[in-house]
């Protein structure tokens, strides 16, 4: 079963006056947004280094591979490498 989609571009901002609902699939937090970098290695290790708080990277067969990190309020951030040049899947 398919939890996202990616729709690019798209960009929503939100001005919130109270706390902001993140949603969950599985008690795992989605992310509020996602980052395609072809140096997934480089920005991990650098993000490892300043000790941002990471999950490890994943493999996502055709898709390519991902990982999340934590914004200081614990907002989930992914950072996607495709494995084709189009970044889809």
């Amino acid at each position: 079963m398919n939890t996202h989609a990616i729709l690019q571009p798209d960009l929503h901002l939100l001005r919130m006056d109270g706390p902001v609902v993140q949603n969950t699939v599985n008690g795992k937090l989605l992310p509020h947004t996602a980052y395609f970098t072809d140096q997934i290695n480089e920005h991990y290790a650098y993000m490892q280094e300043k000790g941002v708080r990471l999950d490890p990277i994943i493999e996502e067969g055709e898709c390519g591979w991902h990982f999340d990190l934590y914004d200081p309020d614990g907002n989930v951030i992914t950072i996607w490498r495709a494995k084709n040049l189009r970044g889809v899947c």
